[in-house]
């Protein structure tokens, strides 16, 4: 299947390693809630209802279609920098302010998850409240248009 969208195909036809950067600002609500003015080029990103602070992130094509990438040969993951609007408070102790990857199936699903961490517990949670989740990540493909 050839990607017709120009964020995959642009950005992997300068880079001779084939890795094609991805950038999203994901704002949040209360409980981690996806709010309004997400920007999320070449993917889709969706709560996951029954875990806290879990992302679903699905790769679509230039319709918005879900995809499988086959020639994902890896995921490298930047990492999230959690953003709040308080001037000089503190996080709280109990909300997530960091990440980590979980169920990286892009080869067969087209997806990965995002899973929000504590860093003093390693333990799942959400951000916090009203936060904007900052991600980065790239993907290694095996040819040019897989």
């Amino acid at each position: 299947m050839a990607l017709a969208d120009h964020l995959w195909r642009e950005p992997a036809r300068r880079n001779r390693t084939k890795d094609v950067d991805f950038r999203i600002v994901l704002p949040l609500g209360a409980t981690g809630a996806i709010a309004a003015g997400a920007s999320t080029p070449g993917v889709t990103i969706t709560k996951v209802g029954a875990e806290a602070g879990r992302y679903l992130v699905q790769f679509i094509d230039s319709k918005g279609n879900a995809i499988v990438l086959p020639s994902v040969l890896s995921l490298c993951f930047g990492g999230v920098t959690v953003q709040t609007a308080a001037a000089d408070a503190a996080y709280t102790a109990a909300k997530a302010t960091s990440a980590n990857v979980r169920n990286n199936t892009v080869s067969t699903t087209g997806s990965f998850q995002i899973q929000m961490i504590r860093t003093d517990t390693f333990a799942d949670a959400e951000a916090e409240d009203n936060a904007v989740l900052h991600i980065s990540f790239s993907a290694k493909f095996s040819s040019v248009t897989p």
